[in-house]
């Protein structure tokens, strides 16, 4: 025994020890992870607070760029000479002098974008006639106009100047341009189309001073589309993680993250309403956070706070299973002594306060015991005054009279049947005195005794048996059921000596149901008098009532249901445990 609680003590401190140290390393690490992220977060939101003045400022290039592109917009639709070159009919010479008119006014025209490299392109709705300030710069031919998405794209938003993407082959490679297109209306008519083109590298001047590696800038309409990036690759494709940043936007969201192309990112984003465009800036989280935090020293501090932990973890958990190891062993002495002996052991408080309460549990446990034994003395006189109660001296008086009375009559077969069934019912009453039978060899005696009782009272008196056949082996409390239907039998057909006694036995979930029915005369249960509920209760069924709360609790007994003139009804409930 000291082998095994020394074992289980050895078991007990590692148990322990295993789970502490579990605990301590996981605390450590997420303490450790936590850290890393806070500081992560808390650099990135301090490096997104300095981006927004750095958006800022981007916000105002764009906007002064935008100014201008405005500005020349309205100069080109106040021109006359723009509008008579595309609505009026010339003649050759005519529309010369006017293409130098026009010529000179664009020049003037054009002063506005000077700070920017552009060029002006008017193309008419039909396609048929093109004026452009330097073709050598950017260029569409007249039979492109009509087929281009460009000219489609612009009529379908008359009055407001769009940026579009656009690629042009310059020899073996494409040039990205951004193209601000307007139309031109007069009297809600549209003859033409302006077209200001600018080069993706000289528009991205405005922001891609603040762009570098793993800092990208990108402008987009609301559907996602790229118009203009520090990236020339990414011109005119489309970013649905921008679509969904632009939907769940707000002003007071600083940043988002999202997963592009396999990497983390911090994205934030700016309204241009002057554009109607969006302004994101992509910055890659790991290069952001890179070589910021000490991710070494954090780890060795993390590592040396697990390691004295664990030590004094180690002192503390010895110290606490070597006093329990002590209680263990002379709790284990306790039964030796027939528990009149009682623990001594010392310690900290805790210790002492389950010493305390084991040696007020040994106290409860003797009085507990006396009390056990007093009930079960008290249990097994009441079990034998109850089998001496069951068959008295007026119950053999009258059935040896029964049997006088069937030898004198010649009826030698019926008296030697009534002897049998008494014999065996008094070897049952008085020679087997175990408390309980099954419900099988209970019903057969009982046939024994109303066998005895019809030839005393008449065999018009019917007894009927309804027992589950599940119930047969099912234990229950000896001769429990007899006194009812003595009682059935003297009182029930007092006045008519015919009727019906019917005994129902079944299953309900755990409980064994015992049912006594008979048609006979029955009584006021409420309103009858003490003495006449006496005549039908009895000392048998009040014995019976103290046997089952003695075996069961104070819960179970027999239920009477009785009305004049209908009879009475028998419910006996009680548990069972099937053999």
């Amino acid at each position: 025994m000291m082998k095994f609680l020394r074992l289980s003590q050895v078991r007990f401190f590692t148990i322990i020890m295993a789970v502490a140290v579990l605990l301590i390393i996981a605390v450590a690490i997420t303490i450790m992870l936590t850290t890393i992220r806070m500081s992560e977060d808390f650099f990135i939101r301090t490096h997104t607070v300095q981006n927004t003045h750095v958006m800022e400022q981007i916000r105002r290039n764009l906007d002064s760029f935008h100014h201008s592109v405005v500005m020349t917009n309205f100069q080109i639709q106040q021109s006359m000479a723009v509008e008579d070159i595309f609505l009026l009919d010339y003649t050759p010479t005519q529309r010369w002098d006017r293409l130098f008119t026009l010529s000179r006014t664009m020049d003037i025209v054009l002063a506005n974008m000077g700070a920017y490299a552009v060029s002006i392109t008017i193309a008419g709705s039909g396609g048929d006639f093109i004026f452009n300030t330097n073709a050598s710069h950017w260029a569409i031919k007249p039979g492109e106009v009509a087929a281009d998405s460009l000219m489609v794209n612009t009529s379908l938003t008359p009055r407001n100047i769009v940026y579009l993407p656009n690629m042009r082959h310059d020899g073996a490679s494409e040039v990205p341009y951004i193209l601000i297109a307007n139309s031109l209306i007069n009297r809600d008519t549209h003859f033409a189309n302006s077209l200001i083109a600018i080069r993706n590298s000289d528009f991205a001047g405005l922001f891609a001073i603040h762009a570098r590696d793993g800092n990208h800038m990108f402008i987009t309409d609301e559907t996602g589309t790229i118009i203009s990036s520090d990236m020339d690759m990414m011109i005119g494709s489309s970013m649905p993680e921008f679509v969904n940043i632009i939907y769940a936007h707000s002003a007071d969201t600083l940043y988002h993250e999202k997963i592009i192309d396999g990497r983390r990112q911090i994205v934030m984003a700016e309204f241009l309403p002057t554009q109607n465009l969006w302004l994101f800036n992509m910055i890659d989280r790991s290069l952001v956070v890179y070589g910021v935090i000490d991710t070494r020293t954090i780890f060795l501090t993390v590592l040396g706070i697990i390691v004295a932990s664990i030590g004094i973890m180690y002192v503390g958990i010895k110290t606490i299973t070597n006093r329990l190891s002590s209680l263990t062993s002379e709790i284990m002495q306790v039964p030796n002594t027939d528990f009149k002996g009682y623990v001594t052991t010392s310690g900290f408080r805790e210790v002492q306060d389950i010493v305390f309460a084991f040696n007020s549990m040994l106290d409860k446990l003797h009085t507990h015991i006396d009390e056990i034994m007093r009930i079960n003395k008290q249990k097994r006189e009441a079990e034998l005054t109850g089998l001496q109660r069951q068959i008295n001296i007026h119950f053999l008086y009258n059935t040896l009279t029964s049997i006088n009375l069937l030898v004198a009559n010649g009826h030698f077969d019926g008296a030697v049947e009534t002897i049998n069934d008494l014999i065996s019912l008094l070897q049952f009453t008085v020679g087997d005195i175990s408390e309980t039978t099954s419900v099988i060899n209970e019903v057969d005696h009982l046939k024994k005794y109303v066998h005895i009782m019809q030839r005393r009272h008449g065999e018009d008196i019917l007894v009927n048996f309804y027992v589950d056949a599940e119930t047969n082996y099912l234990p229950m409390p000896k001769l429990l059921i007899q006194p009812f239907i003595e009682n059935a039998f003297i009182h029930a057909f007092q006045a008519n000596k015919q009727g019906n006694i019917d005994l129902f036995i079944w299953k309900d979930d755990n409980q064994l149901v015992c049912e006594i029915i008979d048609n006979g005369k029955g009584f006021d249960v409420v309103n009858s008098s003490e003495e006449r509920k006496q005549k039908y209760t009895g000392l048998g069924i009040k014995n019976v009532q103290e046997r089952m709360q003695l075996l069961y609790g104070e819960g179970y007994g027999a239920q009477i249901h009785s009305q004049p003139a209908e009879g009475t009804k028998i419910t006996i409930r009680f548990p069972y445990v099937q053999k």
